[in-house]
């Protein structure tokens, strides 16, 4: 929320400046194409926050078909998930007691960036000073995730001194325990917005969108076991709502 209403302030004070500097007069017949780039990542690690999950790196193009509707393509980086684990030793976690010796499940997750692609049409509305929009995008996202799971023994019927002690247990692995997962996600979906696009001069444009998502996602999960190598593999379809009321703040650039 702190993120949110850094990231309004900002697009208000500009907004407000652009309004007594810059009339729009014909300001969508020439030039016909726009590159941007989204700075609320940008916002939100000035407002104290990690970029994570709502944020996303973006570049946007839009090309005008016309005055009143324009093509969009926007491509895009999810560098960091609530899934992903920053240490590389894992989470080191009680598992379970066993013949007096305590043994103890370290995961390690990894991700890739999620990639987006989206593809839209937007019908636009020019004012004396704004540039407005409504329209939709289609998309499609991919992502990578993995994850280990491996089993100590400690040789010690008492508990470690904290659930994440980082202790070298390397020699004490129980080989007969523990799994590798891989997962892969495709997504795919459709997005309605609204956009405001406000000129601060003839060639720049601070943009800002909102809009919820609705989205379909195939997953396959590919899980082997330590112990005796064998194979599992499991298929499964998740159906997603997402209420985006802010997803976008971008400086775009005409010609």
């Amino acid at each position: 929320m702190k993120n949110l209403i850094i990231a309004m302030g900002v697009f208000v004070a500009i907004a407000s400046k652009a309004q007594t500097n810059t009339t729009i007069t014909d300001s969508v017949k020439t030039p016909k194409n726009e590159i941007g780039f989204n700075l609320l990542p940008i916002v939100n690690m000035f407002g104290g926050a990690l970029p994570i999950e709502s944020s996303r790196y973006s570049l946007n193009y839009r090309h005008y078909l016309n005055l009143k509707s324009a093509m969009r393509v926007t491509v895009s980086v999810f560098p960091y998930e609530a899934y992903r684990t920053f240490r590389e030793i894992g989470t080191l976690s009680f598992y379970q007691l066993s013949d007096t010796m305590l043994i103890y499940k370290n995961v390690q997750n990894k991700q890739k960036a999620k990639l987006q692609l989206n593809v839209g049409y937007e019908r636009v509305f020019v004012s004396k000073k704004l540039i407005q929009s409504v329209g939709a995008d289609i998309y499609l996202n991919y992502q990578h995730l993995e994850s280990k799971e491996t089993y100590y023994w400690t040789g010690k019927s008492s508990p470690l001194p904290n659930s994440t002690y980082e202790a070298d247990l390397s020699n004490k692995k129980i080989d007969t325990m523990g799994v590798n997962k891989v997962m892969d996600r495709i997504g795919f979906g459709i997005q309605p917005f609204y956009n405001l696009r406000i000129p601060i001069s003839k060639r720049l444009i601070i943009s800002t969108t909102v809009g919820p998502g609705l989205s379909v996602t195939r997953s396959k999960d590919k899980i082997t076991s330590s112990k005796a190598g064998s194979v599992f593999i499991s298929y499964g379809t998740n159906f997603d709502f997402e209420a985006i009321l802010f997803s976008d703040l971008s400086i775009c650039y005409r010609f």
